[in-house]
């Protein structure tokens, strides 16, 4: 699976003629293709890129963070994980613009000109880490709209994914057409669909709010994703059960019968008896913008590991990561450090099993299962048991890690 992000690397570097001029100010130039589109089957391992370490916590944290509908780094950054730290510091230096007068709170006092100056990026992390409850960081009210506080990243995906502001929003109540001035929380909304309505087509996911397009620290990356449920075909049902020993060995003859001449309605019924998933799940993304060296290794694990949990929830097999993407580019600065990666054997591919045995019980329904993971995912002892003790990655044997700088524009 890995040799199709190898091989966009390649394309990259292939393209140092075609140097583009930087898209923002104080931003490096890149080598971009544009289009192209990965397939990940899951079934045959997970995605983890190996030809150069990839932190699999920082992967949870930061897909935690989205789940939980946090803008604030400081979930982030009091667990070790500065993947958002630099957005979110320049993000507080263009806040910090609209400022009528200087607030002591968001700055400090300059000890040789006895002004008041904003925070280097280090004061800014320090800051964050110090304060103990995230309520009590300090907020400045930027317009009558918006306050902004730090640490903030303003409206980013867990904002967009489980809380979209509804004030403009048209609802349909007893005929009429009314403003709805509820939140809607996507992920719920996704996951009770993908439940109740499986064959849909309207099992969407999207962030990309042209409304708040300046007032987050990151233009959206990957702003959509669109999920698919499919029936898993009766032969292949008919194999799992028959190289499911335990399974096999509790059925009784007349079902081993049915499972071999591949009945139908037999086969569905001993799958669901025996909790077999009878259901693919499959997403796909749209990313309009993908930093290949730095930033891409962790969208494919990210909504790969969204797929393995949406599965477990419902009781679907993940099946297909679907990945689209925009402009994929390389950064002038990591052509180096991609030059040493395509250098490097692909290892094998890794497998990431999620222990959720307690998480919720398994006699629970489905609907039960949704409610009781998306309020787990808010304590903060599953958070720890989540990262340290529930992913169990088997196989992975990466190279060793490729540090390359992460721009941002300051």
């Amino acid at each position: 699976m890995e040799q199709q992000y190898i091989d966009l690397l390649n394309a990259c570097l292939d393209r140092q003629n075609l140097l583009k001029e930087e898209a923002r100010n104080n931003m490096p130039k890149t080598m971009s293709v544009f289009g192209p589109q990965h397939m990940y089957d899951l079934r045959n391992g997970y995605p983890l890129i190996g030809t150069k370490r990839i932190d699999i916590k920082n992967v949870a944290y930061e897909l935690l963070w989205f789940l939980r509908g946090e803008s604030n780094i400081k979930f982030l950054v009091d667990r070790g994980c500065n993947i958002w730290s630099k957005d979110a510091y320049r993000f507080y230096i263009e806040c910090m613009k609209y400022m009528e007068e200087p607030d002591y709170d968001l700055c400090v006092e300059d000890v040789h000109s006895s002004s008041i100056r904003l925070l280097t990026y280090e004061e800014f992390i320090t800051a964050i880490k110090e304060t103990k409850d995230e309520f009590d960081l300090p907020k400045l009210s930027v317009n009558r709209s918006y306050s902004y506080v730090l640490g903030s990243c303003g409206y980013t995906y867990g904002v967009k994914w489980r809380g979209w502001k509804g004030d403009t929003i048209v609802k349909m109540t007893n005929g009429r057409f009314d403003l709805n001035h509820e939140t809607v929380d996507q992920i719920r909304n996704l996951l009770v669909s993908l439940h109740e309505h499986p064959y849909s087509r309207r099992h969407m996911l999207t962030a990309l709010d042209p409304a708040h397009a300046d007032v987050t620290a990151v233009y959206w990356c990957h702003p959509f994703s669109q999920y698919n449920v499919e029936k898993i075909p009766i032969g292949v049902l008919a194999d799992k059960l028959l190289n499911a020993n335990y399974v096999w060995s509790l059925l009784l003859e007349y079902e081993k019968k049915a499972v071999i001449e591949h009945d139908v309605s037999a086969i569905y019924t001993i799958c669901e008896s025996y909790g077999i998933p009878t259901n693919y799940i499959d997403c796909k993304v749209y990313q309009r913008s993908a930093d290949v060296f730095l930033g891409l290794p962790y969208n494919i694990a990210s909504y790969s590991m969204l797929l393995i949990i949406f599965g477990d929830i419902l009781g679907y097999e993940p099946r297909y990561f679907i990945h689209t993407i925009g402009d994929a580019h390389l950064y002038e600065n990591h052509i180096e450090q991609a030059k040493i990666q395509i250098q490097r054997t692909i290892p094998n591919v890794p497998i990431l099993n999620i222990n959720t045995e307690f998480w919720y019980d398994n006699e629970m329904s489905v609907a039960d299962k949704i409610d009781r993971f998306l309020d787990i995912i808010l304590y903060e002892d599953f958070v720890k048991c989540f990262v340290e003790e529930d992913l169990q990655l088997l196989n992975y044997n990466p190279h060793p890690p490729i540090k390359g700088e992460l721009s941002v524009g300051l």
